[in-house]
């Protein structure tokens, strides 16, 4: 125990190496960490769920973005919000090993999830086009089967390839498949690119433009109120408002950072509860 700040100030300083740096929580605790470090950084330091919450930081009692780097002898604060998700910008703001570790993680579970989701979509449009043309239908084992075919011995692996681009459902590997099909046949019918532009100019999803999204029935976001995505594992992001109940229920590394686009020429369905007072001539009135 040193009673003497300046004298334990100087200790710390002496015990650095010249790439590194110390910070203090506000209740004095000391934090090593790399030279260049930033809040995002301090915030892994501190618990991995503090980082992932990550929304700002609060540096020698000023509010500061989450990119600020630090300094030795800041005490830093961070501020965490419950809808707050790791971005993969926040790798370009980093340097200690740990924050570069977790944030990664999350991203590639999430980058997995969304794969699993894009890959299952594809091979529900081959099994149905089979069966409109060949009034074929198959059951998961005899799937399963076909499937080792290529080396793989679960759908997840197999959908995670084929969402990604690492697996293409081309003639060559139709044919290996489906041998008993025409393969030239088979034509997975496509999106409606106009229709997906369409939609696309009224929510972005982290810069994505390939992914099929909805409104979520159990909260009918409308335009302007805050919202989140959710990969969903048959329907792509699933859109919902933030304070939607399901959302508590959801697994963290499957949502998606969406916003509003400044755009009007888009129109989509919601639902509202109109009250009004019972008295002759009232429908004719709101209609």
């Amino acid at each position: 125990h040193n009673s003497d700040p300046l004298n334990f100030l100087k200790l710390i300083k002496d015990d650095l190496t010249p790439n590194e740096i110390y910070v203090f929580s506000p209740k004095g605790k000391v934090f090593n960490l790399a030279m260049g470090a930033t809040a995002i950084d301090f915030a892994y330091a501190v618990h991995s769920e503090i980082g992932d919450r990550c929304a700002g930081a609060i540096v020698n009692e000023k509010l500061v973005p989450i990119r600020q780097k630090l300094n030795s002898g800041d005490i830093v604060e961070i501020i965490t919000k419950k809808d707050a998700k790791p971005s993969a910008d926040w790798l370009k703001s980093v340097v200690t090993n740990r924050a570069i570790k977790k944030i990664s993680s999350y991203i590639q579970k999430r980058e997995n999830a969304l794969a699993i989701s894009k890959g299952k979509k594809v091979w529900a449009r081959t099994l149905r086009e089979i069966k409109r043309k060949y009034k074929e239908n198959f059951t998961d084992i005899e799937l399963r089967e076909k499937l080792k075919k290529l080396h793989y011995t679960e759908f997840e692996g197999f959908f995670r390839d084929l969402g990604s681009g690492k697996r293409i459902l081309d003639k060559k590997t139709l044919k290996i498949l489906f041998p008993e099909f025409v393969v030239d046949e088979i034509r997975v019918k496509k999106r409606d690119p106009k229709r997906s532009n369409a939609i696309h100019k009224l929510i972005n999803v982290e810069g994505y433009n390939d992914i099929d999204f909805s409104f979520a029935k159990c909260c009918n976001p409308i335009k302007g109120e805050r919202i989140v995505g959710y990969i969903t594992i048959n329907r792509g992001i699933s859109v919902h408002r933030a304070n939607c109940r399901n959302v508590k229920k959801f697994v963290d590394s499957k949502f998606m950072n969406v916003s509003w686009n400044e755009t009007d020429d888009h129109h989509y369905i919601v639902s509202y509860d109109l009250f009004v007072v019972d008295k002759p001539g009232v429908l004719n009135a709101i209609s």
